[in-house]
């Protein structure tokens, strides 16, 4: 959502917020700014008589000459030395009331007089009934943060008190949104399943528990055979992520009726996750679960990964077909000669490119809405697309910031 403060002296502030996350951005006269050390920000929570100062990491060096990784100051006394801003500690579905007080003066004697500029902000739901939730965990970008929480220790090095408490504040409901979206599955509905890595035992365990009842379940698992030597011991390295795969569905119980596993093309990385719900006895494909996230407890409490859950028929009709095409595991097997493992791969993309959706090349033709584009595909014309978009988005940036230099354009930076 959205918010903007009035126009306070010069200064206005405007925000964007998720579910745990809001991001600021202020705007500004430049004459206001003189002698402007930054500013300190304080939040009013639910339920909370009076406002607190919020934290932040970068000091004063005439205040606090040699900080640590362990340092952390008040706003209100080391001020935030920017016009953008942000902060990770909000709760979904709540009303928070900002205020930023623009500081000036000298880092021993603050000037604290300019008036401070208020904005209430809402956050996010953490679920909804809208197209489109998104989960994001903590995971290593958050290591400086974690460190001062639970120290500089791996969630199993911590007693199973704090491990639980240090891997849900990795995760940051990641893992249960996962969860809630199996658990969404209802009798005579289908659960279409695609995973790189299947080694997660709550999900495990959850997609089982959906299959035992009455959910028709279809599973593609990585299972390929990739074993190698390891050049400095010589000796064979397992197969990955195939052995992991494999021991989870036989800790889970997980019939073999239900399951697939992907073995060709086993020099190639298929990063497929997603599942697809089809409702009812009709099969009538309705919503999908993708994003980055692998079924492990890297992906879901180390690495920084999304998951996203897309209320969409069309979209989901899309992911539909293109499980189909996977579940029939293309692509050439090992052993395969050169000839026969090209002709092959090319009948691998050439599946993808007409059986589904034509995937736009260029900005101007990707329709209004959500678009999916499947892998793999023949030729650069997709990907020249992301790279000029990305392109596009540098050169508008940059013109945006000299013609606010200028004081053509005065916004938030």
């Amino acid at each position: 959502m959205r918010f903007k403060s009035k126009k306070v002296d010069g200064y206005q502030v405007f925000a964007v917020s998720g579910t745990n996350t809001v991001s600021f951005g202020i705007d500004f006269d430049s004459t206001k700014t003189k002698g402007l050390l930054g500013f300190g920000v304080t939040r009013k929570d639910p339920g909370k008589e009076k406002p607190y100062d919020m934290y932040g990491f970068k000091v004063f060096p005439s205040i606090v000459p040699k900080p640590d990784e362990k340092t952390s100051v008040r706003t209100s006394q080391h001020p935030i030395q920017s016009f953008v801003w942000d902060d990770f500690t909000a709760q979904p579905d709540e009303t928070y009331e900002y205020a930023f007080h623009p500081l000036k003066g000298t880092p021993k004697n603050l000037d604290r007089r300019a008036s401070p500029i208020p904005i209430k902000v809402r956050t996010e739901k953490l679920f909804s009934n809208l197209e489109h939730d998104i989960f994001f965990n903590r995971g290593v970008a958050s290591s400086q943060a974690y460190v001062r929480k639970f120290g500089n220790k791996k969630p199993d090095q911590l007693s199973p008190a704090k491990r639980k408490e240090a891997e849900e504040w990795l995760s940051r409901k990641l893992d249960d949104a996962m969860l809630v979206f199996i658990k969404a599955a209802k009798k005579g509905d289908t659960l279409l399943c695609c995973f790189y890595e299947f080694r997660y035992e709550p999900a495990a365990q959850e997609l089982k528990n959906a299959l035992s009842r009455g959910v028709k379940l279809r599973l593609i698992v990585d299972a390929k055979v990739n074993k190698r030597k390891d050049k400095k011991t010589g000796k064979m390295i397992e197969s990955f992520p195939r052995e992991e795969n494999l021991r989870m569905l036989k800790e889970v119980s997980m019939p073999s009726s239900v399951v697939i596993l992907r073995q060709n093309k086993p020099s190639n990385i298929q990063h497929n996750k997603f599942m697809v719900l089809l409702k009812g006895r009709s099969s009538v494909p309705t919503e999908v679960w993708t994003g980055s996230t692998n079924l492990s407890v890297g992906g879901i409490h180390g690495q920084t990964n999304v998951g996203h859950w897309v209320r969409n028929k069309k979209i989901a009709v899309q992911f539909r077909d293109y499980w189909n095409l996977l579940s029939a595991d293309p692509g050439p097997k090992k052993g395969d000669d050169r000839a026969t493992a090209l002709k092959k791969n090319n009948a691998w993309r050439s599946s993808v490119e007409k059986k589904l959706d034509k995937a736009p090349t260029s900005l101007k033709s990707v329709p209004k809405g959500v678009t999916t584009i499947f892998s793999p595909r023949s030729g650069m014309a997709v990907l020249n697309m992301y790279a000029q978009m990305v392109d596009d988005g540098r050169r508008f940036l940059y013109h945006a910031r000299i013609r606010h230099q200028r004081g053509v354009q005065k916004a938030p930076i």
